[in-house]
Parts: C-alpha cells; sequence; structure tokens
C-alpha cells in the first residue's frame, strides 16, 4: 500500500489491468480492502468505467461471501454442538455424584457402620 492506502488491487482496478487483477485474485487479494476514502478496488474500477474489472471484482466478492457464509454456518453448529456436549457433561457429572453418593451411603451399611440416611437426607 502507499500513502493513501492504495493495494495492488485498487491499482489495477482503477488502471483497467484486467490480467494484473486475475493474478492478484487468484492469489486471494483483499477485495474489501479500503483506501484511505474508504473505497474498495471495485468503487475504483467503476469510477474509471472498467466494465471488465468490476465484474471480475464482483464475482471475487460473491464468491467470497459464499464463503464466509459456508464458513459461519459451520462455526455456528459447531458452537452449538459445543453448548450441547457441555451441557451433556454437566448432567453426567451431577448423575455421577448423585450415584456416588447412593453407593457410598450403600456401602456404609453394607459394612455395618452406616444409619442407611443420606447426606442429602440429613441436610
Amino acid at each position: 500500500t502507499n500513502d493513501d492506502q492504495l493495494t495492488p488491487l485498487h491499482q489495477a482496478a482503477s488502471e483497467g489491468h484486467v490480467q494484473c487483477l486475475e493474478l492478484l485474485l487468484t492469489h486471494d487479494a483483499d477485495v474489501y480492502a479500503e483506501d484511505s476514502r474508504k473505497q474498495l478496488p471495485i468503487d475504483l474500477a467503476k469510477l474509471w468505467g472498467h466494465k471488465k474489472c468490476a465484474k471480475l471484482l464482483a464475482a471475487a466478492m460473491w464468491h467470497q461471501n459464499k464463503h464466509l457464509s459456508a464458513k459461519e454456518r459451520l462455526l455456528s453448529r459447531n458452537t452449538k454442538m459445543a453448548d450441547l456436549l457441555l451441557e451433556i457433561k454437566r448432567e453426567h457429572a451431577i448423575l455421577f455424584e448423585e450415584k456416588s453418593e447412593e453407593k457410598f451411603d450403600q456401602w456404609l451399611v453394607d459394612i455395618g457402620t452406616g444409619s442407611g440416611i443420606s447426606k442429602s437426607e440429613q441436610e
């Protein structure tokens, strides 16, 4: 970038260099990079009447949005799954504690030292 925050993609778009633009896009140039005036490369292509560049940039933006949407959906599903697994883990811990308490109380009864009253009944 230069002082105006123009990226090579901005330059190629503003000057109508289709081949250069294609090369930059194949190397994942940021189609959403803003210059110092908050303009995107597609804005410069349109401003200077470079229709083919504008079409290429629009297609690249569409593909990037499509890819991001799929990633966001996958992340959302993964987050929901993680939340569900945490809830199952919490429930399992509660059940394990209850079962352990029951087994401990039964063990006390079996060895003849317990009254058969669980901790929860004592409270």
